[in-house]
């Protein structure tokens, strides 16, 4: 058993040997706080107050910018035990930078956790912080009325937070900290509103406390918190006291061979015609065989609220495609009249059905057995011309089901026709060309024939970065090219000279395959079309490797000169004089000028330091001294030719450039870097996965040569 510390059996020369560098004392350190935390340790005042002085002088000594993981493991700890110092309140802001590394105002990441206001309790600031760890795309929140929402994003650069909450808005961070919560990801709460099952019951006990101690908030929850965000969205009151509170529960009496649905039907609070909202609803349709009700009431008048109550809200569209998928599939002939009579009603107003990319991807949610449920379902809601059209973007796994579902209303050849449509684009998925391949249509062997012998076409689809169930048909896809004969005779069209050729060319060109699965592909194509031996052969002309100084033109370093200037002798000047006039009129803590006047301040600091670091050591150039010849360099022009023959035309500068408006680019861009330094002729893949070959290079025009120079202005 490893030996267990308590913040009273820690000595001054612990802090002493900590203060002087000693990893060893810090790690102990860390490890007193750490237990003491988990044990909720009582702090005596004397020993807090010598701990806090003791963890300032260690403090003292850390740099702010190279905090190492011992020390950074010991603000972690110091933060978690409240511990409270003017010094410790510094470095708490350079570790807060340093954890949310991605955060682009560090100034406004401390205003909004408070971590430099002596005001704001430490034990604030711990909250918020950990309330913003938990800020993140998806996440579900609540805003001060208990209304639930989701976090879209974090803006960093406006301190604001994205939420969807009936409407979509921004607001100002610290507001967002101050007045939201944010349920912890992983936590059985989040399971339970995310139409997952609630934690295992334990009559006679209150889960409450459980269960709020998984929301992440600053200030006091509101009375009655858990039982608000649970009752009636995700269940009634009486499955909450039983649920939740752990009351007693009459027991169902049981008889041999008696169906699930019977003993729902038994018990009003699990019978599924008694659900209150979709999350309710999908959760017991799961568990019954049959939507006949005990009484036979007719429970379309609910199903109708229920629907039309959760058609218009993003974070239910999984539970609106569950609910309409097992309905139908239990429906009877009346029943299912009504429910696809229901589905034309929503079809305008539901949100699942107006939004493509949604729509695909709750179709591919939608558990297996009740796909075709919900196929139909959405195909009498928008009709096959909708259903053909979304089947595009879904994994290969569902492209049957959907043909299935054409077929059964008379429109068969409609994926057929969307394919054809689409390809031409040259925007294609692993899972549509996977199709193309399965498919036996004799009306799409022209076109099979067209676009799988065309491997650029291929290979890009293959590149593209593939997730979840789009993963399989891109891996069987692939597999088939390297090792299945007849793909390969498909792509090579049984040998043809052009078609073999490009093949040759995309495997030994274009990023995709190993060495091993390259030089296995080429022996494959050798040994059943002997003819094309020397293609193999062929060396391929790589790009050039080229050296870059850091450089940018005459303009943009004379432009950016100014602002720095400007900043520094105009705009810093004019703040600091709005800070001393803000401060005269004292209690900053309540003056709205004096916080906005520091923020500016912080900003243009920040500005300034960026803009003198782009600056320094920078050559300014006007590339009269570029001579272009067939390797592309920064100041030349480049014309680039995608696959369905139009041209495209980028002018490569330096590095403050960038003019996407005139085709102008940094090379150190990411269009940039694709191109530099690649011949005329070359094929190369674009960040936006396209494949283009360079056609041409020229030098600066006139025009752009007086560009770079300013003499333009």
């Amino acid at each position: 058993m490893s030996e267990q510390l308590s913040p009273m059996s820690v000595t001054p020369e612990l802090f002493a040997k900590a203060a002087q560098g000693n990893q060893e004392a810090i790690v102990q350190l860390t490890k007193t706080l750490v237990q003491a935390n988990i044990g909720n340790a009582e702090w005596p005042a004397n020993v807090r107050s010598a701990y806090e002085d003791g963890l300032n002088r260690i403090a003292e000594h850390l740099e702010p910018g190279k905090l190492n993981e011992t020390e950074v493991s010991l603000l972690q700890a110091a933060l978690q035990a409240n511990m409270d110092a003017p010094i410790l309140r510094d470095r708490y802001a350079a570790l807060a930078k340093k954890t949310f590394s991605d955060y682009k105002d560090p100034a406004g990441l401390a205003d909004a956790l408070g971590v430099r206001d002596s005001g704001i309790s430490i034990a604030v600031v711990r909250r918020r912080w950990e309330m913003l760890s938990q800020t993140k795309a998806n996440a579900i929140c609540f805003d001060s009325r208990l209304n639930k929402g989701k976090v879209v994003g974090v803006d960093s650069t406006t301190n604001e937070v994205i939420v969807q909450c009936g409407v979509r808005k921004s607001i100002d961070i610290q507001q967002f900290l101050n007045n939201y919560l944010v349920v912890k990801d992983l936590t059985s709460l989040h399971t339970l509103l995310a139409g997952g099952q609630p934690p295992a019951r334990r009559e006679g006990h209150d889960q409450t406390a459980e269960l709020e101690n998984c929301l992440a908030h600053t200030g006091k929850l509101p009375d009655h918190c858990l039982k608000s965000i649970l009752v009636p969205a995700v269940m009634n009151e009486n499955a909450y006291r039983l649920q939740i509170q752990g009351e007693k529960s009459e027991p169902v009496p049981q008889k041999k061979n008696v169906t699930h649905a019977a003993v729902a039907m038994a018990n009003p609070a699990q019978r599924w015609d008694d659900s209150r909202t979709v999350l309710e609803l999908s959760e017991r349709l799961k568990n019954v065989d049959s939507l006949a009700t005990p009484d036979g009431e007719s429970h379309q008048d609910n199903i109708r609220r229920i629907m039309t109550a959760a058609a218009q809200r993003t974070e239910l569209v999984d539970r609106f495609a569950l609910s309409f998928a097992l309905i139908e599939k239990m429906a009877g002939r009346e029943d299912e009249a009504w429910l696809l009579q229901l589905a034309r009603d929503l079809a305008d107003e539901a949100v699942v059905w107006n939004n493509r990319p949604l729509c695909i991807e709750t179709c591919d949610k939608v558990p297996g057995k009740v796909v075709p449920c919900w196929f139909k379902v959405t195909c009498e809601a928008k009709g096959p011309e909708f259903l053909a059209d979304i089947a595009l973007g879904l994994p290969y796994r569902l492209w049957g089901y959907v043909e299935k579902t054409l077929a059964a209303v008379k429109a068969d050849g409609l994926l057929n026709q969307k394919v054809s449509a689409v390809l031409p684009s040259g925007h294609v998925t692993s899972d549509l060309l996977y199709w193309l391949w399965k498919n036996t249509d004799k009306e799409m062997v022209e076109i099979r024939n067209k676009y799988l012998s065309d491997s650029p076409l291929l290979f890009k689809a293959l590149r593209q970065e593939a997730k979840g169930n789009y993963l399989k048909a891109q891996r069987d896809l692939r597999k088939a090219l390297v090792d299945d004969p007849k793909f390969l005779r498909q792509v090579t069209l049984d040998g043809e000279q052009a078609a073999t050729i490009e093949l040759i060319r995309s495997i030994k060109r274009l990023p995709l395959l190993d060495a091993g699965e390259i030089q296995s592909l080429l022996v494959k194509i050798v040994e059943a079309y002997p003819k094309y031996r020397s293609d193999e052969e062929e060396k391929r002309q790589g790009p050039v490797r080229v050296n870059i100084e850091r450089m940018t033109s005459i303009r943009s370093y004379n432009r950016r000169r100014a602002e720095l200037d400007h900043i520094l002798n105009v705009e810093l000047p004019a703040n600091s004089k709005a800070i001393e006039e803000a401060r005269a009129k004292g209690d900053l803590s309540e003056n709205a000028e004096f916080t906005y006047a520091k923020r500016h301040q912080a900003d243009l600091n920040r500005r300034a330091s960026e803009y003198s670091a782009s600056l320094n050591g920078l050559r300014v150039t006007d590339f009269s001294d570029v001579t272009v010849d067939q390797v592309v360099l920064p100041g030349s022009t480049v014309t680039l030719r995608y696959n369905d023959g139009h041209e495209e035309t980028w002018t490569i500068l330096g590095l403050l450039d960038t003019d996407s408006d005139r085709h102008y680019i940094s090379y150190d861009s990411a269009l940039g870097k694709a191109m530099v330094g690649n011949r005329v002729g070359n094929r190369i893949m674009l960040p936006s996965k396209d494949l283009v070959v360079i056609q041409r290079l020229t030098d600066l025009s006139p025009e752009l040569q007086k560009f770079v120079k300013g003499e333009d202005e």
